[in-house]
């Protein structure tokens, strides 16, 4: 298996954003057996490259300033916060409905 991950400056030198070309390359010796085997690798590279970028850009907030809601922990506590507001809601429901039997 070969990981490839190139950054490249912007084209648009007053951006300070750049280009990113990511390649993965399986090899194999049987056609069935390959494929499925490239499937899985593909999908774990595929996983494995979005945590690192996601680890990348909360480092880069935390160190650029970039506001708060750009960073990984962020969006995991406010995704925690929603659901735990979801759940009161369902919970004020479901007694309010037992209430009226």
């Amino acid at each position: 298996m070969d990981e490839r991950c190139r950054y490249f400056p912007a084209k648009d030198p007053t951006k300070t954003e750049s280009i990113r070309e990511l390649k993965l390359g399986v090899m194999g010796f049987n056609g069935a057996f390959t494929y499925t085997v490239e499937k899985v690798l593909a999908m774990a590279f595929k996983k494995s490259v979005h945590k690192t970028y996601m680890g990348f850009e909360e480092k880069l907030g935390q160190r650029f300033g970039l506001p708060p809601h750009h960073t990984l922990s962020e969006k995991v506590h406010d995704m925690t916060d929603r659901m735990r507001e979801k759940k009161n809601v369902m919970k004020e429901k479901i007694s309010r409905g037992l209430e009226k039997v």
